[in-house]
């Protein structure tokens, strides 16, 4: 008995028995890789390679050097001037008399279609008409209009003269096809002492109008500006030109370096009704190039009639900024906005 339990203690280990040497199911040592690295035990029993480093790339921020102004002085005063021609071209007359003769030349007993009030005259002192319809006469009108035209008139001691007032959203058409296109409202009035000759005034031009008729091509109508501007103005007799005038608001649709334009609080008394500037307003003109940058030139005359002023500022020139930096002066001519009598487009 004792030889047989010997015997079977010599016999070699059974390999499908278990008890052998550890590998790598059994978390034992590594083995060589394919490429010869080393491999790391995986939860699945297979060999994974290790992860190498990867090189990593740096990213590197390069500054956009700043772009400068694209427009020099000259060209920023070049289209403060043109912005000042046309402020003093868009006259409110010129649209609402046009208006006026095209509704009631135009116009029958049909079309276009009025509101009345209770006295079945007109609506509340107004013309107000919404239709779309083509008169016997063969003049169309579209969308609607709401206006007034007052003969000159006394009241509390003055005297007021063109006062009128159109609001237009839409056309009209006559018979040969030229069209007046509105979208907007404005109105405008003038007045003075009964007796006198000095003359003040009011007006305002919202919107953008528009006459295909040739006799507009010289007219403020037969360009593409859009409107938004308040003025008032007075006139003294004894003075040959403008006495005083403030503007307001803003324009596009201009045809120079600068497409439109801003005026804040722009105001100029002229010297021979007794400013202390030979010829320089108050406020500032800013003007906007095609790539929306913005040049505001600030002017240092009198901010009112008898407004003090130190008189070296009085040199009829503008500082010129162009995003908070100080590009320079310009110095515009502003006759244009005093060569004018009882009305600033007259």
């Amino acid at each position: 008995m004792l030889a047989l339990l010997l015997a079977l203690a010599c016999q070699p280990p059974d390999p499908d028995a278990g008890g052998g040497p550890a590998g790598p199911s059994d978390g034992g040592a590594t083995t060589p890789g394919d490429d010869g690295g080393a491999t790391t035990p995986d939860t699945d029993g297979g060999a994974s390679t290790a992860p190498t480093e990867e090189e990593g790339s740096t990213y590197v921020y390069e500054e956009e050097e700043e772009q400068g102004p694209l427009h020099d002085l000259d060209e920023v005063g070049a289209s403060v001037v043109e912005a000042l021609d046309a402020v003093m071209r868009v006259d409110p007359q010129t649209l609402t008399a046009l208006y006026e003769s095209m509704r009631v030349d135009g116009g029958d007993e049909s079309c276009p279609y009025y509101y009345t009030d209770g006295d079945g005259d007109d609506y509340y002192g107004y013309q107000y008409w919404y239709d779309s319809c083509t008169s016997g006469g063969g003049t169309t009108f579209q969308g609607y209009g709401y206006s007034y035209v007052y003969a000159p008139y006394t009241s509390g001691g003055n005297r007021y003269y063109d006062q009128s007032y159109v609001q237009l959203y839409g056309s009209i058409t006559d018979r040969l096809g030229e069209a007046l296109e509105v979208s907007g409202y404005y109105y405008h009035y003038s007045y003075g002492a009964v007796g006198s000759a000095d003359r003040s005034g009011y007006a305002y031009l919202v919107g953008d109008a528009r006459w295909s008729d040739e006799d507009a091509l010289g007219s403020w109508l037969g360009q593409d500006l859009s409107l938004d501007l308040t003025y008032s103005w007075s006139h003294d007799a004894d003075v040959e030109v403008g006495t005083a005038l403030s503007v307001d608001g803003g324009l596009s649709g201009l045809t120079g370096q600068m497409n439109a334009a801003l005026l804040d609080s722009l105001y100029l008394y002229a010297a021979d009704a007794g400013s202390p500037c030979e010829i320089e307003p108050a406020g500032t003109i800013s003007v906007r190039d095609a790539e929306g940058e913005w040049y505001h030139v600030a002017f240092q005359g009198p901010a009112w009639a008898g407004a003090p002023v130190f008189g070296p500022d009085c040199d009829g020139c503008g500082l010129v900024t162009w995003r908070g930096q100080e590009l320079g002066q310009v110095c515009p001519d502003f006759s244009v906005l005093t060569a004018w009598e009882g009305r600033p487009w007259d």
